[in-house]
């Protein structure tokens, strides 16, 4: 049986907990934060995020500080 794909709950750090997005497709923690803060965002605006992404089956969960006009994210 084939292992089922990731699943991220992604919040800005502004945001309680309980304000977490499912964010499909993402095949990482960082790529999670990406996609989070470029829906947040205007990418043509750019502009930081800082992104809490959670692993909901572990638990795991690391913070992320989005440059959405680059694409990039580094650790907070």
């Amino acid at each position: 049986m084939a292992q089922a794909a990731p699943q991220f709950y992604a919040h800005a750090s502004s945001e309680g907990s309980g304000r977490g997005h499912l964010v499909k497709d993402a095949a990482s923690f960082e790529d999670a934060a990406i996609r989070f803060a470029e829906d947040r965002l205007d990418a043509a605006e750019g502009g930081d995020l800082r992104v809490i992404v959670r692993d909901p089956e572990t638990g795991e969960q690391h913070c992320f500080c989005v440059d959405v006009g680059e694409g990039e994210a580094e650790p907070c």
